[in-house]
């Protein structure tokens, strides 16, 4: 799933959205469609016990409609809910960008951007949503059309026959008691069909969000006790998207305490890399090696609960400082040793000292009421605080004035030196004490030293 960037607002529509559809519109519409076929062969069986010849005739006619009902609307029912399901996502994923980009909005005066944007997914969402549930309703209101005008007909027939009326009552009557009770039983069936061809792509959307369309192979190197990591390996690693190559033979090894400082120009493709490591995208090519075993890392738990990462955009929950840097842990589990600790690290101490509440000071939906430096320090705090046995830092100090970034490098280098740290910079005296520097060029290794 990783390796395919799901967008949020697919994730989130997945999540909020579409995982309703598996009840709604999967398992109601199957046992709706169980409970409306039993009920309709019982009627079945009665009516044919009674009048066979008749019954046979009703359950033709209805069979030969709404069979020639969904040939018709087959087709029309996919391509709504194709539509549906993708302007869902759109209309999640222009809400997601403009509360995102709410400040630039009205800055540059696109709020008719955005609305026209906005309108026009949800008008055409509505439409389809609208076109299906009438369809669904369709075939009763055609059924009882047909058979009444049928009636209709027969009765007229009959009496300018010059027949007696009254001697075709009884038949009348069944065939009218019959179709009453068999035609609500078939729309069941029908709309309970049509409940999933609209809701189908939801349900495969939330189904391979849960179970993922590919699975990783097997963890190969056992369990995680002190030796978890002695050393890492890349071999000859390529990643393709699409019709780029991002990365190119890349191969180089570190060891258990090293620290890797990643450099080059802006786009060649230092985060790939890292995003490689991290175990959150697959490469193309190549092999990775963990304590000298080929080992596939990608979506590994095993190799996730062993490493951290402060990536270049921090996002921070509408929470405590505290509460974001235990990052999900109850009051009963945080260490408060550990978490003092990390603070001083991360040169939070003097800034958490001069809050109203101090470390439970809420920041505000993403940080929003503290700066962009001290959105950093959290992020670092908060990487600090699993206690990683490999810490991945991808410009993590960019928004720290020198000083700053100086203090909190020194601290964390001091912290622990069996913690292997590997960081992306494009300010070069911040990896003045790591011991390994790799150049990246247009997807290629430069240089090493």
């Amino acid at each position: 799933m990783l390796d395919k960037k799901l967008t949020s607002s697919e994730i989130l529509a997945a999540v909020s959205q579409k995982g309703f559809a598996i009840v709604n519109g999967l398992i109601i519409p199957i046992f709706t469609i169980i409970n409306g076929f039993i009920l309709l062969v019982v009627l079945t069986a009665i009516a044919f016990y009674i009048e066979p010849q008749l019954t046979v005739y009703v359950i033709s006619v209805l069979c030969i409609i709404y069979i020639l009902i969904v040939t018709f609307v087959k087709k029309i029912l996919d391509r709504h809910a194709s539509n549906i399901n993708e302007k869902t996502t759109q209309v999640l994923e222009i809400t997601n960008e403009a509360s995102n980009s709410i400040d630039l909005i009205y800055l540059e005066d696109r709020f008719n951007f955005f609305i026209d944007k906005f309108s026009a997914s949800t008008f055409s969402l509505q439409r389809s949503w609208g076109m299906n549930q009438s369809f669904q309703v369709l075939p009763k209101v055609l059924v009882e059309l047909i058979l009444m005008l049928a009636l209709v007909t027969i009765i007229y027939f009959i009496a300018s026959s010059n027949l007696q009326l009254s001697t075709y009552a009884s038949t009348f009557g069944f065939v009218v008691f019959a179709a009453s009770r068999m035609i609500p039983l078939s729309q069941q069936l029908f709309g309970a069909w049509g409940a999933i061809k609209t809701n189908h792509y939801f349900v495969q959307d939330a189904i391979e969000l849960m179970i993922g369309k590919s699975q990783g192979k097997p963890f190969l190197y056992g369990n995680l006790a002190d030796d978890f990591f002695n050393n890492l390996k890349l071999d000859s690693i390529g990643l393709i998207r699409g019709d780029i190559s991002v990365l190119q033979n890349i191969s180089f090894e570190l060891k258990r305490g090293d620290k890797v400082g990643i450099i080059g120009k802006t786009g060649c493709g230092k985060t790939s890399l890292m995003r490689i490591m991290l175990g959150l995208a697959e490469p193309s090519e190549g092999a990775i090696f963990v304590n000298n075993k080929q080992t596939d890392i990608f979506k590994s738990k095993a190799w996730l609960s062993n490493i951290s990462y402060v990536p270049q955009k921090i996002y921070l929950l509408n929470t405590s400082i505290k509460n974001n840097i235990t990052f999900g842990a109850s009051e009963e589990e945080i260490d408060l040793a550990l978490l003092d600790k990390c603070c001083e690290i991360a040169q939070l101490k003097d800034i958490i000292s001069g809050l109203p509440n101090g470390i439970d000071t809420e920041i505000g939906e993403n940080g929003s009421n503290i700066s962009g430096g001290e959105s950093q320090r959290i992020g670092i705090a908060r990487a600090i605080y699993k206690q990683p046995t490999i810490l991945f830092l991808d410009e993590a100090t960019s928004a720290l004035d020198g000083n700053t970034e100086k203090s909190l490098m020194h601290a964390l280098l001091e912290s622990d030196p069996s913690m292997t740290i590997i960081m992306i910079s494009h300010n070069r005296s911040s990896l003045n004490n790591f011991n390994k520097i790799i150049s990246l060029s247009n997807g290629m290794i430069s240089s090493e030293s």
